[in-house]
């Protein structure tokens, strides 16, 4: 009897605690790659219920140090993951497929959506009973840094030959692989290859400045006895009137010219400065003074 009745009393209190669980709902892609609403608070034994929006979304549960990555990857032997599928929809309905887990404790876990860019590209994760809402925050952002995001039973790529470290307080950030030049440094490179050219410019130009005033320096030089060439009058070195030539030394060529024909072949009456009138006088004749005249100065022969 007291059996029985102790029976009855336990099966209450189960009744009691089930009809006390509560359902919480998660909208899966409704409107946006997203989880609504991102942090849950259940108690043990609440429901959450997802219910799923086009096109084609998941839910997985993960390591918060390690997301868009199955939970089972790297917990091995620290419990089960579990894993939706994937549900794709065309259009949304008044009734959308849902698919449900049951809360255990009050730990809390955290899931991502599977879906190719859903969680890198959008941060796609959600979280059950969290410490509070900027971890959660921390953790979309680390979301957002992974190098790749998993289904169950995917592999990891290849490429990938090291375990990602985990940064619970911090987002992660990644280093490139690739050698990149800042802008600074572009700038630089610019600007002093503008300088070498500008200095090679300048150095053509005083070089080429410095042989034609060279060349000009030459034939200025050249010009005078190229002015004297085919003239009728000699250099002023070879002028025998300004050199004087030491005995026995040949005879100047233009020596040989003809001779002024004023000094030569005139009659004395004719040349009105060579003729010098004496006083009358019966017992002298007339005699022939020379005397020179302005054209003959050297004045004017110059």
């Amino acid at each position: 009897m007291l059996g029985s009745r102790l029976q009855l009393a336990v099966s209450a209190l189960m009744m009691g605690k089930s009809a006390m669980a509560a359902v919480h709902v998660v909208t899966v892609g409704k409107g946006d790659h997203d989880f609504s609403p991102k942090i849950v608070n259940a108690d043990p034994g609440d429901i959450i219920s997802f219910e799923f929006y086009p096109a084609n979304h998941s839910v997985v549960r993960m390591d918060p140090d390690y997301p868009c990555i199955p939970w089972e990857t790297y917990n091995i032997g620290k419990g089960q993951g579990w894993w939706s599928h994937f549900y794709p929809i065309d259009t949304p309905s008044a009734n959308p497929p849902t698919w449900n887990i049951t809360v255990n404790d009050t730990l809390p876990f955290y899931y991502y959506c599977s879906q190719v860019g859903s969680c890198i590209t959008y941060e796609m994760v959600g979280a059950v009973n969290p410490p509070n809402s900027t971890y959660v925050d921390q953790v979309a952002a680390r979301a957002g840094q992974a190098d790749f995001a998993l289904s169950p039973g995917e592999p990891i790529p290849s490429d990938s030959t090291a375990t990602p470290t985990p940064t619970p307080n911090s987002s992660t950030t990644h280093s490139s692989s690739g050698v990149s030049l800042s802008v600074g440094a572009i700038a630089g490179i610019a600007i002093g290859g503008v300088c070498a050219l500008a200095l090679i410019g300048l150095l053509f130009f005083f070089v080429g400045r410095k042989k034609k005033g060279a060349e000009m320096k030459e034939n200025k030089t050249a010009a005078p006895e190229e002015g004297l060439m085919g003239t009728e009058h000699p250099p002023v070195y070879q002028d025998p009137r300004y050199s004087v030539l030491p005995a026995g030394a040949a005879a100047n060529p233009w020596d040989n010219k003809p001779v002024d024909p004023r000094l030569s072949g005139v009659p004395m009456s004719e040349n009105s400065h060579r003729i010098s009138e004496l006083p009358d006088s019966s017992t002298y004749d007339p005699v022939e003074i020379y005397t020179p005249g302005p054209e003959d100065m050297p004045a004017h022969r110059r």
